[in-house]
């Protein structure tokens, strides 16, 4: 639909908005404009950011209650409850996701130095790691020299 919103007294009007009536179930009808049209419909078990905190979206059977959606909340303590569309902020994106929707990656060398790091600071303070080398994780001097002796004393079968 068009309705005009011309200040002046014309006999044609010149500036028009543009609103769409909706029909909701129940014979429920609005008129809405355009924007509001757009909606984000969750799937079940999506986990969503709200006012309330973060859950899960725990049913995909929303009810629709004057034209507002409401979806079935899960909430993180076990609590089910109706949570209304205007009260949802947005749905929860690990930060793997955010990173590669904002397209911003390390060069290779700075990604491989990063990726070592964590590795040998996984391997420090892993407690298997520290049980095989008795929580001693570079060599000693004797522990060479030994390791040195058996591989020549073996090689030679």
């Amino acid at each position: 639909m068009e309705v005009p919103v011309s200040r002046s007294l014309d006999e044609e009007d010149s500036n028009f908005i543009m609103t769409c009536k909706v029909l909701f179930r129940d014979n429920i009808s609005r008129i809405i404009p355009p924007i509001d049209l757009i909606h984000y419909v969750f799937e079940i078990d999506d986990e969503i950011i709200t006012e309330l905190g973060n859950g899960l979206i725990n049913s995909k059977d929303f009810i629709i209650k004057d034209g507002t959606i409401s979806y079935e909340f899960l909430k993180k303590d076990g609590k089910k409850i109706q949570i209304y569309e205007s009260e949802i902020i947005s749905k929860y994106e690990t930060p793997i996701e955010i990173l590669i929707k904002r397209q911003k990656f390390d060069p290779p060398l700075n990604f491989l130095i990063k990726y070592w790091v964590n590795l040998f600071n996984s391997y420090y303070t892993s407690f298997r790691v520290k049980c095989i080398t008795n929580s001693r994780l570079s060599l000693m001097p004797h522990q060479v020299n030994v390791a040195h002796r058996l591989a020549e004393e073996y090689s030679k079968f």
